[in-house]
């Protein structure tokens, strides 16, 4: 934000109030202070969409090991089946 070429306008802007002395200081104040506050917003947008990047990324992390840790349980049907069969030959 602002950072190609601000001071030669931040110059032209004091120069057009009178020079330093003629109230052009005000200018210089406010585009430093813009450019400070611009960069600082700037880079906490930057860091923020990072650190939701890195916090999705742990989610879906957290996730596939769920899923790996419920494939590697025994399915209940087979089991299921294999004593309903059992049981028929049982009964016949």
């Amino acid at each position: 934000m602002l950072r190609e070429d601000w001071n030669e306008v931040m110059y032209l802007a004091i120069e057009s109030q009178g020079g330093i002395y003629g109230g052009g200081m005000v200018y210089c104040i406010y585009f430093i202070v813009l450019v400070l506050f611009g960069n600082y917003t700037l880079l906490n947008v930057f860091l923020a969409i990072a650190v939701d990047n890195l916090a999705n990324a742990q989610e879906l992390t957290a996730a596939e090991e769920a899923d790996e840790r419920a494939a590697e349980l025994p399915d209940e049907s087979e089991s299921l089946d294999d004593h309903v069969k059992h049981f028929v030959k049982f009964l016949n």
